[in-house]
């Protein structure tokens, strides 16, 4: 009797090849790492590190910063700065154009558009500001109405008077009229003043023209000007260099309130108290006279 050759069905045998193939799932097939977006390292293997792989474009250490404008930094890192970067056309403080500390000072050229002038704000930042918030005041004169002043001055209230007074640094000291840049605006800032100094004496009350006090502002340097007379007596609270009366210094002697206190010196000695020394912060022969 003939045998009939032995085939397995067809339908058996089909389960077995697909069983000896690997899936087009087979995750041994595709174990690549992704890309780790910050560890300068060719995770994935395709040549591209870090933000260059466009796996990386939407993660968040490869996004470029928005520029922030008026903070004196690049934040998009296009070399572009606040209002000089296009990003920043639209933001306030920007409308009137770009400008630098090179264009804020009363010598500087301008650089802002038509109907503004290059100036600091408020945190000390240069902006194009509107030149209506600008006045014609001499330099070292009395501030307009609303507190105006020309192209780099600002205006200053001491005791009883107001005055439009340049800006300067120490990198930028040229003042005009050949004042002295001379005054430290605030502690630890860079910013100066020009201020019209005079060779009158302080402690005398000598020196100055009719109707002005010779005031003493700057105690360690012995700095004075010729500046309205302060009102204020001796031994009463004081806010200001100003403020006092002439021949008397805004000071105290430790936790106490600022209070206005007699110069003296051995030409003018007290008249009440002793006349107290004080080799770090007066100069030689300078005293207060202490109750």
């Amino acid at each position: 009797m003939r045998r009939a050759p032995l085939f397995p069905s067809l339908a058996l045998l089909f389960p077995l090849l697909l069983a000896g193939c690997p899936s087009r799932d087979d995750p041994k097939k595709h174990d690549v790492p992704s890309e780790v977006c910050d560890n300068l390292v060719d995770d994935d293997g395709d040549g591209l590190i870090d933000c260059d792989d466009v796996d990386c474009h939407a993660d968040e250490a490869c996004r470029t910063p928005a520029e922030v404008c008026l903070n004196l930094v690049d934040d998009d890192g296009d070399g572009l700065t606040d209002c000089f970067d296009p990003d920043c056309d639209a933001a306030p403080g920007c409308a009137g154009g770009a400008c630098s500390s090179d264009h804020v000072f009363y010598d500087d050229p301008e650089s802002c558009d038509a109907g503004y002038t290059c100036a600091f704000n408020g945190f000390m930042i240069p902006v194009c500001t509107a030149d209506t918030d600008f006045g014609d005041a001499p330099f070292y004169g009395p501030c307009l109405e609303g507190r105006l002043c020309p192209k780099g001055s600002t205006c200053l209230f001491w005791g009883h008077t107001s005055a439009c007074m340049p800006l300067c640094t120490e990198a930028h000291d040229v003042c005009p009229e050949d004042i002295s840049c001379v005054f430290n605006l605030t502690i630890g800032s860079s910013m100066h003043l020009c201020l019209p100094l005079s060779d009158c004496d302080p402690v005398a009350d000598t020196g100055c023209p009719d109707g002005r006090g010779c005031i003493l502002f700057a105690l360690a340097d012995f700095h004075a000007m010729c500046l309205i007379p302060g009102t204020v007596g001796p031994g009463e609270a004081c806010d200001n260099f100003a403020t006092c009366t002439p021949g008397h210094v805004c000071a105290n002697y430790g936790p106490a309130p600022d209070t206005c206190n007699r110069l003296c010196d051995p030409a003018n000695p007290c008249t009440a108290g002793a006349c107290q020394t004080y080799p770090d912060s007066l100069p030689e022969g300078l005293g207060l006279c202490v109750p």
